[in-house]
């Protein structure tokens, strides 16, 4: 019976790779060939992946929209997924504290809707990561292949780099030595640049970039701990690792060494710490050693990044911005001023400052005041609650997606990125698995 369903599954895999084949070709086509077909072809796939799909393999679709959340209509796929997801698996789903704080969310930001011109559509897809996350949290996923889930996610991430790579190309013209300039920062192009492309998107920021980077590379790394690491797996962690060195975000590479510090603290023994920190000099070495070969410019200025008078980019100055029209403000502080088109409230009306606020609580407390702050803490720690109830046998090494994104949203966006939110759906699938179990056990 076990062979039987083993069988299927594997049957079931295959139609998810050609699916997903099919998706990523739309994607290069449109973004890194310059073709214009449209964008909506994209949904195709994924809305077959779900319709035909099994538990695992909606899961790992719906988390492949973390890498590809720039290369198509990311909200509206995630809506086609969780719609479907629920339809299909609703048995497996229980309410738990997680959907309640969801409601409280829904309701205080529909208050917010009164007070200015509403559009139901902007409302569910500003909601929508949300949602998604709260069906997560909910949904027993004891029995997915996390490892499937994991790769696919590797790969859609691979995809979503070499697409960049190859759309820098067609900008560049093919020459080398402007493709050089322009790849200075993989996610960052310059206005010139930008305007020759002939169709713009798919290009994911550099932060978010390097962080997805990061955040795929742990999780691959959490394999080995449970006996289904592959060769393959060493290869992609590397090509992540490399493409997360070129975005040249200083948020990649603090992200990374504290990934790296974790995993050494989670190891029990100082043999098996001894071979982890092996491996990270050996993977340092290689890195640089590309770098230095194919990409000398793009190294020096990495390192140059590390130099700048103004380290933080702003950030500090944005930080006394909010913080100052956050506190003068009660209505702010107390209410918000809602999620919709939150950047273009904060930046056009209010006039806060020429930017957003670089810190998710200033971002939480400006949308929905110091109450989102504790809507949004509690369903975080529902999160880890439910993980626990799930995974006896939790551990550090469990919680360093999570530590990760959290480090993240602190210098950066949680609500108002459309990825992030999600990021801790994937967080939660990698804090339910037993790492204590390898597959022989």
């Amino acid at each position: 019976m076990n062979d039987k369903l083993n069988l299927n599954k594997e049957q079931s895999y295959v139609r998810f790779w050609v699916l997903f084949a099919l998706l990523s070709a739309i994607i290069f086509t449109r973004y890194g060939l310059q073709i214009n077909i449209p964008r909506e072809l994209a949904l195709l796939p994924v809305a077959a992946i779900a319709l035909l799909g099994n538990q695992t393999e909606i899961t790992a679709v719906c988390m492949c929209l973390i890498p590809f959340h720039e290369s198509l209509d990311f909200y509206i796929a995630l809506i086609i997924v969780v719609f479907i997801y629920v339809l299909k698996f609703h048995k497996r789903i229980k309410i738990n504290m997680g959907f309640f704080l969801m409601l409280i969310i829904v309701i205080w930001e529909l208050l917010h809707s009164l007070t200015s011109d509403f559009s139901p559509i902007t409302f569910v897809t500003a909601l929508s990561p949300i949602i998604a996350l709260t069906v997560i949290i909910c949904s027993d996923l004891s029995g997915i292949d996390y490892a499937f889930t994991v790769r696919a996610v590797s790969v859609a991430a691979v995809v979503t780099c070499f697409t960049m790579l190859i759309q820098i190309a067609w900008i560049s013209g093919f020459n080398v030595i402007t493709f050089m300039l322009n790849l200075r920062r993989l996610g960052a192009l310059s206005e010139a640049s930008a305007d020759r492309l002939q169709i713009t998107g798919g290009m994911v920021q550099t932060n978010s970039l390097g962080v997805i980077c990061v955040l795929i590379t742990a999780a691959l790394l959490q394999l080995r701990n449970i006996g289904k690491k592959k060769k393959s797996d060493t290869l992609m962690m590397l090509t992540l690792l490399i493409f997360g060195t070129l975005t040249a975000s200083r948020t990649f590479i603090i992200c990374l060494l504290l990934m790296i510090l974790l995993v050494f603290m989670g190891q029990k023994d100082g043999k098996t710490k001894l071979k982890y920190f092996g491996i990270a000099i050996i993977a340092a070495i290689f890195i640089l050693s590309v770098l230095s070969i194919f990409f000398p410019d793009q190294l020096e200025f990495y390192i140059s990044r590390f130099f700048e008078k103004d380290i933080t980019t702003g950030r500090d100055d944005l930080m006394v911005s909010y913080n100052r029209f956050i506190t003068k403000n009660p209505s702010v502080m107390f209410f918000g001023v809602g999620l919709q088109d939150l950047g273009n409230k904060l930046v056009n009306i209010y006039r806060v400052a020429s930017n957003v606020p670089h810190n998710s609580i200033q971002e939480i407390m400006a949308a929905w005041g110091i109450e989102g702050l504790l809507f949004i803490g509690g369903l975080i720690l529902t999160l880890i609650v439910t993980a626990k109830k799930q995974n006896r046998n939790i551990k550090l090494l469990n919680y360093i997606p999570l530590i990760i994104i959290l480090f993240k949203s602190v210098a950066g966006q949680l609500l108002t990125s459309n990825y992030t939110v999600l990021t801790l759906g994937f967080a939660y699938i990698n804090m339910i698995q037993d790492l204590n179990k390898t597959e022989a056990q």
